[in-house]
């Protein structure tokens, strides 16, 4: 397949996923407490899911995901990413997927096959007739995708006897700014987590031209913030009102 068709292909499917993402942040947002999650993890485990799933519900995740009618396209996109999405010698960048069936069913082979070419799935038979060991056997998996950044995804009770099969997606990401902040000058400010509340944080401090740019209909100003090597930047959303 030619590059600029593949390029079209991861486009068309970014998209669609950055769509998804405003969509369901507007759903998780709630005014009064902080909200913190990865919209591509979500979309991921969620297209993936597609692959397998037919009817009714295919169609109702092709419309919330914002995906083509040609799965051959969500497929290309995800191979692209899931080879693309590697660490170098300045970030460390690491995307897992998971299946975990029931050992007492049999997925489509054709789904599992797929899921382990196009996202790269490590597919696991699990004993959830068992619920503990399979809720303590999830969590070892995702703490050591993300290094122990996160241990316990799984909650007790999240899992039961009759679970048929779960989908996970991990995210491990290490990086060092292009241009270091001496966590000396590092001081508790107030951040506003609304017009008339405060709370005290920590606050990073560097007298330094960013990259900005303000975005009329946002009401807000971009900063983009790179890492060394410059392949991966942070981009922070700063409102014009409090």
């Amino acid at each position: 397949m030619s590059q600029p068709s593949a390029t079209k292909e991861v486009s068309i499917i970014a998209k669609g996923s950055v769509k998804f993402g405003f969509d369901l942040f507007n759903k998780v947002l709630n005014p009064e407490e902080n909200a913190i999650f990865s919209s591509y993890s979500v979309a991921s485990v969620l297209s993936m899911a597609s692959m397998g799933a037919e009817g009714n519900t295919l169609k109702e995740l092709k419309e919330v995901l914002n995906l083509p009618d040609d799965d051959q396209v969500l497929k290309t996109a995800y191979s692209i990413i899931s080879s693309v999405t590697k660490s170098d010698e300045n970030i460390k960048l690491e995307i897992a997927n998971g299946i975990f069936p029931s050992t007492q069913v049999d997925l489509n082979q054709q789904f599992l096959n797929d899921s382990r070419k196009y996202f790269l799935s490590e597919v696991e038979a699990t004993n959830f007739m068992d619920t503990d060991a399979a809720i303590k056997k999830l969590n070892k998996w995702v703490s050591n995708k993300t290094h122990d950044k996160i241990m316990d995804m799984f909650a007790e009770g999240s899992i039961d006897p009759y679970t048929v099969s779960v989908l996970v997606n991990a995210i491990y990401f290490k990086g060092n700014w292009l241009e270091k902040f001496d966590s000396t000058l590092t001081s508790n400010k107030p951040f506003y987590v609304s017009p008339n509340k405060t709370v005290q944080v920590p606050t990073m401090f560097k007298d330094m031209e960013f990259a900005s740019e303000y975005v009329e209909h946002l009401k807000c100003t971009i900063c983009a913030l790179p890492y060394q090597g410059e392949r991966m930047t942070m981009y922070i959303l700063l409102p014009k009102e409090r």
